[in-house]
């Protein structure tokens, strides 16, 4: 974007950096002319980009969805910069900061072959579309028909009455949402081991200062292999008298085993440094939720980029976990103390769901210990054998 600041519709007030601005424009023309390709109209307008980009709701995920309104929203800017009497291209710089919700409405206004359709027959042709929107379109979708619907009682072309009908029915009447294309992406499913050589590969690629997101990403890698956090938990992590505080993520499905772990920190003064600097990091972004997804987004972007380039097989955040949990059993800690390291309610599931101590590496000793009293309320599971089976099988028999 230039200069000037935009607010957009969720007052958010961007700021970019000239090298930032730089990158959006080389991508925004890319993306362009992929969309003229699928389009197959290699004269297609901004306009009609823009278009086909907010109604592509369930192509995208979520951080590629915000990357492409930025290099679109740079492109309009431009656009503007150079010719500012254009009308037709502040509307597009509107229309993206309004979202899908009226790019959607307007599809449905070509379809039923009417641009000035009364908003009954919007309202009705999106409730007997079952399984066509996104649920995140669905949310969007009512809230455009709901201000049109206010505007036109405004202007006098809608009777209260009216209204209060067409609201009852947008409220009562939810059409199906559309089946999601991706299957969840679960950390069952992320990789469970990284050998040594190869996290380490990893770390040191990344770790030059020039790229502070690099360099972000390999402190994360070298501090969470051994703290063992899931990376959402580090938004509450805070240090204090060299105990490591922060708030679980997981406590209501029964296996949390404390809302506020923390863990006693060893050799403090040979990495302290080190964690007060990335705490000091991620500082500015726990406050806002996007913010924070976007700082997660970067980091696990910057660690598979590292990842394919070295030829690795992808690392995402959650691994350190894994590789935490498996260093600790092969160093030889207390099975119930990793499940307090790790908040974890039982002992068994660390054997169940995580990675074996087999794919860990030797530790000389640990940096973290965990204190006595989380430690007493791990509930101690033995793994299941066939010789305990016979035992009870014959101490039942008669």
């Amino acid at each position: 974007m230039n200069d000037r600041e935009r607010i957009d519709v969720t007052g958010t007030r961007p700021s970019r950096a000239a090298k930032t601005i730089a990158w959006y424009r080389k991508r925004g023309p890319a993306y362009v002319a992929q969309v003229r390709r699928e389009l197959n109209d290699p004269h297609a307008d901004l306009a009609t980009v823009v278009d086909h980009f907010l109604t592509s709701d369930d192509r995208y995920k979520p951080a590629s969805r915000r990357a492409m309104q930025a290099w679109l929203l740079q492109m309009v800017d431009d656009a503007i910069a150079e010719d500012p009497a254009n009308g037709e291209l502040r509307e597009v710089a509107a229309k993206i900061d309004a979202g899908c919700g009226p790019a959607f409405l307007a599809q449905l206004r070509r379809e039923l072959g009417d641009e000035n359709v009364k908003v009954q027959q919007l309202v009705e042709a999106f409730l007997v579309a079952e399984r066509r929107y996104t649920a995140r379109a669905q949310k969007a979708i009512p809230a455009s028909l709901v201000t049109l619907i206010n505007t036109e009682l405004t202007n006098g072309t809608l009777s209260a009455t009216e209204r209060e009908r067409l609201l009852h029915r947008l409220n009562h009447n939810k059409p199906k949402p559309k089946p999601t294309r991706r299957k969840k992406n679960t950390s069952a499913k992320k990789r469970k081991n990284a050998p040594f050589n190869e996290m380490q590969r990893v770390v040191k690629y990344l770790s030059p200062r020039e790229n502070r997101w690099n360099f972000a990403a390999s402190e994360f890698l070298k501090l969470n292999i051994n703290l063992g956090l899931r990376p959402s938990e580090w938004r509450t992590a805070y240090l204090k008298d060299g105990t490591f505080y922060w708030t679980a993520e997981k406590t209501t499905n029964g296996r949390g085993n404390a809302k506020n772990p923390h863990v006693r920190l060893n050799n403090l003064e040979s990495w302290g440094g080190t964690l007060r600097s990335f705490l000091e990091f991620i500082k500015p972004y726990r406050d806002d939720d996007e913010q924070w997804l976007r700082l997660i987004d970067r980091l696990r972007s910057r660690i598979a980029y590292a990842c394919e380039k070295l030829g690795v097989e992808r690392i995402s955040p959650y691994t350190t976990r894994n590789v935490f949990i498996a260093n600790q059993l092969l160093l030889g800690t207390d099975p119930a103390e990793v499940a307090a390291m790790v908040n974890h309610k039982l002992t068994r599931t660390q054997r169940r769901h995580y990675a074996s101590k087999l794919s860990g590496c030797q530790l000389s000793y640990s940096l973290v210990s965990a204190p006595p009293e989380l430690i007493a309320t791990v509930e101690r599971t033995t793994p299941f054998s066939f010789d305990k089976l016979r035992g009870s099988l014959f101490t039942l028999s008669p």
